[in-house]
């Protein structure tokens, strides 16, 4: 596609690099007509007066640019240039785009200005204000429409400001046409001194969220447009917090020339409370209180209760839990969400621990009736990612030693797996391979036998002579210092690949899903309950058109993997979906490596484009199977 220009910028830097330039020329650089030309030269021209320059024409030489103000002039330049960038955006940007561009407005503008910002028609118009009054609408916000006037926003400041922030957040190419650089500079000087002397600490994620916050501050203060009422009751408030913003709003006064109202104050404190780092502030130690200890617990209980993993004794995940848990539930007062710049290399980094989070949340859910955004998740999940570094580093393997060949050859052959591996193994248990029926999996790690296995086993197998030979000790080593193998026959099967799903809605093809492992007795007839339930506490779907639903909690004794792909594309949580893995396991799975293994087949988009083409459940795994191998390699 042909790249669109800004008319304005392109005809100044025409002019700029010219002395003189005729109506011909400038048609002919342009691709219109004379006339056309001769038109837009003065369109432009009536801007000059105001923006530093103007368009002065000579018989028989055409047109030439003087600058008559160089600061006006560029700053004019860089708006200009801001809004060619806007030019090529995606439909999703544009939307971000024209919402901000109407948010920003003093009074109405009309349809016919935001088509020529754009440089789009009235049809594609329509089609992006179905998706802004959509956004609106998350914020409490309409659109007022007055006839020969245009359109205006209209709803509370704080809504307004809410849905300004998630504008900019996606949509940056905008963000010159509203701050210069120099107020982006001036705002955090103003904030870098009010912090002078004071016991404040913010991470810089958190300081870029506040200088965002200020700088939209200003602008709709420059428009008279203030925040009205108390944010929160003084009373529970530090008063240090209060004191600290009074001084940031002194030094914005200062520099802009505008005026902070007590209520424009007050919510300053309260978006400081909700990104201060946990620590000493001012003359008070941060000390964390019962109910945000108790939280931090609930969440800890519910993972060890769905995932079989107890961090009761982990004090650092639980100094860390409540570290964060002190501003976010400030945040979660308010509304007043951070964004998380590296949410989405987080997710696919640590799916195990995200998922993690995302089960954790629930029960501030339960608590608080309040979701937790995925920006919020995604800081959580790093603090779970870190307790299971920890845990890997801290924990042997335990094994389970089949061995048919005596018991003075079974406690010889334990004896050096103790010796040998004695960093590295924990706890070795005994038995033969008629006594594996009643054996419990769930603290086992690896099954080492001196014998063929016919059993269905939960873990992975290392077979060994049952003298222990250089060569076992070898690929002991080997296996003992990388994570377990993910073995994809005691996940997936047959009866459970649906290739040719024929229905519309996220629940329609779930509950389709649902009944098959029902009916197979892979699970319990609760189980479309449970997989809604979990589905309430934040998205499962990742890019590339994937779903991984998966019960809220698991009660099947094996482990199972369904896939589902559809014959059409269907909206689900705001993504197009082609290609679903509903999957419980069992208590005995190794849920890291699973999670870790599904994560090579749901990052790259030309994978799942071969998946979702596949029909045939053999080709399927031995697809999914290479690509592991190849992951590993």
């Amino acid at each position: 596609m042909a790249q669109k220009h800004n008319r304005k910028l392109h005809i100044l830097n025409i002019l700029r690099e010219n002395s003189y330039t005729t109506s011909d020329q400038l048609a002919g650089i342009l691709g219109v007509s004379d006339k056309t030309a001769m038109a837009q030269v003065r369109l432009v021209s009536r801007e000059g007066e105001k923006n530093g320059f103007r368009i002065e024409s000579k018989r028989g030489y055409g047109y030439t640019l003087k600058i008559t103000d160089e600061q006006r002039f560029q700053t004019y330049m860089q708006g200009e240039m801001a809004e060619q960038k806007g030019l090529d955006q995606t439909l999703e940007e544009r939307v971000y785009y024209v919402a901000l561009l109407i948010l920003n407005q003093e009074s109405y503008i009309k349809w016919d200005e935001v088509c020529d910002r754009l440089y789009i028609s009235k049809s594609t118009l329509n089609l992006i204000m179905r998706q802004v009054k959509k956004l609106y609408l998350q914020y409490g916000l309409t659109i007022h429409g007055k006839p020969y006037y245009g359109v205006k926003v209209e709803g509370g400041e704080l809504d307004c400001r809410r849905c300004f922030a998630c504008c900019l957040q996606n949509c940056r190419t905008y963000a010159d046409l509203i701050f210069t650089p120099e107020d982006k500079v001036a705002v955090e000087e103003a904030l870098s001194k009010a912090f002078v002397n004071a016991s404040f600490d913010l991470t810089e994620i958190s300081r870029t969220s506040l200088v965002e916050y200020l700088m939209i501050a200003v602008v709709r203060i420059r428009q008279n447009r203030w925040l009205t009422g108390k944010a929160k009751d003084p009373d529970q408030l530090d008063t240090e917090y209060g004191e600290l913003a009074r001084k940031i709003a002194v030094g914005l006064e200062n520099r802009f020339s505008i005026l902070f109202s007590e209520a424009e104050i007050d919510y300053i404190a309260v978006q400081l409370s909700c990104k201060q780092k946990l620590k000493r502030f001012g003359t008070h130690n941060m000390v964390l209180n019962g109910q945000t200890q108790d939280l931090a617990m609930d969440m800890i209980n519910r993972i060890a209760e769905l995932f079989q993993i107890d961090f009761s004794a982990d004090l650092e995940l639980k100094v860390n839990l409540c570290s964060h848990l002190v501003p976010l539930l400030n945040r979660l007062a308010y509304n007043f969400w951070d964004e998380n710049p590296l949410k989405m290399d987080i997710r696919r980094e640590y799916p195990f621990a995200y998922e993690m989070a995302t089960v954790a949340v629930s029960v501030i859910y339960e608590q608080y009736r309040k979701k937790v955004n995925e920006d919020e998740i995604s800081y959580l999940a790093t603090i779970f990612a870190l307790a299971l570094e920890r845990r890997k580093k801290q924990k042997k393997k335990n094994v389970l030693l089949v061995c048919d060949h005596g018991q003075g050859t079974t406690e010889l052959l334990k004896l050096r797996l103790e010796e040998e591996f004695k960093d590295t193994i924990g706890r070795i248990r005994s038995c033969t391979s008629g006594e594996l029926e009643g054996i419990n999996y769930l603290n086992i790690d690896y099954v080492f036998t001196t014998v063929e296995i016919q059993n269905q086993i939960p873990v992975p197998i290392l077979e060994l002579s049952p003298l222990l030979t250089r060569a076992d000790m070898k690929e002991l080593k080997r296996r003992l210092q990388q994570n377990k193998e993910l073995r994809l026959d005691r996940y997936f099967c047959k009866d459970l690949f649906l290739p040719s799903i024929c229905l519309e809605s996220k629940e329609q093809v779930l509950k389709q899903m649902c009944d098959q492992i029902v009916a197979l007795g892979y699970d319990s007839a609760d189980l479309f309950d449970r997989v809604m339930e979990r589905e309430k506490y934040g998205q499962t779907t990742y890019s590339h058109c994937v779903a991984i639903p998966h019960p809220i909690r698991r009660q099947a004794d094996r482990h199972y993997v369904c896939v589902g792909i559809l014959e059409k594309p269907i909206l689900w949580d705001k993504q197009e979906i082609g290609l679903v893995f509903l999957f419980s396991l069992a208590k005995s799975a190794d849920l890291d490596a699973f999670y870790k293994a599904m994560g090579e087949v749901l990052t790259s988009p030309n994978l799942v484009r071969e998946l979702t083409g596949m029909k045939n459940y053999d080709d399927f795994i031995k697809y999914i199977e290479n690509l592991l191998k190849q992951s590993e390699e």
